[in-house]
């Protein structure tokens, strides 16, 4: 071979080594306790597995390629650390919560992650000063207003890439349904496409069309018992508490005391109570309902039909239908549900 050849040989080898090659993840850790045990690599926009390795002699090498970057977590025993998982050699520290890389991704999460941190080092240090009733509203008032602002600042240095995506993320939880779909239209196409992006935006147009003052928006769920609508319930003269609600969630579960007080006080007065099992085995859901004796009606293996046209993020999730259908309020929790029943039942 002459050495026009080689040389233009070596040279496609090199650019076929360069565009087949993926991500090499090197990892350490202090102590041997965990070897033998797997580490999980673990996309923090979808809650999925991406790969994973086995420990061996307090380290662990992982190797594979990825079409998109992607926010991931490495989680193995109670440790876990945060980074950018991309096409290139990442070092990562299981004693540091999080590890920065050179590349412009890794800076711009290393920006976001430390802002965050600060933010919420402030805020742990300042709750600390403050009485049991100043906490909440200090929350409400302060550190949300913070949180929103630094999620959108780094949204907005990142219409079109992964960076974006995770802060698009953050920003829902702080922004209302209009931020949200403004957000999402001053992205590049890129972004959009994003299925974590994409879902966001369509839940806050669902928010919209569901929101308090406007009519409810049914929906048909076929499982065992039948055929069921919202509408066989909703907007048939009386006010409707409807908990929208799963067996395997705790948090549901704490309400259920409440809402049991709500309809022994005011179902006599013309209250109903509706239960909507979303996201759940059909068979879970009845064996909790027995469980605990819940005498209203109940709407089962609705899954994500009803979530995603009311666009819940979270359950439980209750909202309280007026006589006419009317949403009269939505995302109602302990006490504040109690005084919302009193307040309209008490106006009947």
């Amino acid at each position: 071979m002459n050495n026009k050849l080689s040389i233009l040989f070596g040279l496609g080898l090199m650019l076929l080594t360069s565009c087949s090659s993926g991500y090499t993840i090197k990892g350490k850790l202090a102590g041997n306790e965990l070897d033998g045990q797997q580490v999980m690599i673990i996309n923090l926009a979808t809650d999925e597995a991406v790969d994973s390795g086995l420990v061996e002699n307090n380290s662990f090498l992982i190797k594979g390629t990825v079409e998109e970057p992607a926010v991931c977590a490495a989680l193995i025993g109670n440790k876990f650390s945060y980074f950018v998982l991309e096409n290139a050699r990442i070092a990562l520290d299981m004693e540091k919560s999080f590890n920065a890389s050179a590349t412009p991704l890794g800076k711009s999460f290393e920006a976001l992650y430390t802002a965050m941190n600060q933010l919420n080092e402030s805020t742990n240090q300042k709750l600390g000063e403050l009485a049991p009733e100043e906490q909440q509203a200090y929350y409400e008032n302060e550190v949300i207003p913070a949180s929103k602002v630094l999620a959108k600042e780094h949204l907005d240095k990142n219409l079109d890439n992964t960076m974006g995506e995770f802060a698009y993320m953050l920003y829902s939880s702080f922004a209302d349904p209009q931020e949200l779909i403004d957000a999402y239209e001053a992205m590049g196409d890129n972004l959009k496409d994003n299925p974590q992006t994409l879902r966001i935006y369509q839940k806050s147009k669902s928010m919209l069309t569901t929101a308090e003052g406007m009519p409810f928006v049914d929906f048909t769920v076929t499982n065992a018992q039948g055929t069921q609508s919202l509408s066989d319930y909703v907007g048939k003269g009386k006010y409707v508490l409807v908990d929208f609600w799963a067996s395997w969630c705790g948090p549901c579960l704490q309400e259920t005391p409440n809402i049991v007080e709500l309809y022994e006080k005011y179902h006599k007065k013309g209250l109903d109570i509706l239960g909507v099992a979303v996201w759940d085995k059909p068979e879970d859901t009845q064996k909790k309902i027995e469980e605990l004796g819940l005498p209203w009606p109940q709407i089962i293996d609705a899954q994500r039909i009803p979530t995603d046209i009311y666009g819940i993020q979270g359950i439980p999730h209750i909202i309280l239908f007026g006589p006419d259908g009317t949403i009269v309020a939505r995302n109602l929790r302990g006490e504040a549900m109690k005084a919302k029943i009193a307040e309209v039942m008490g106006a009947k």
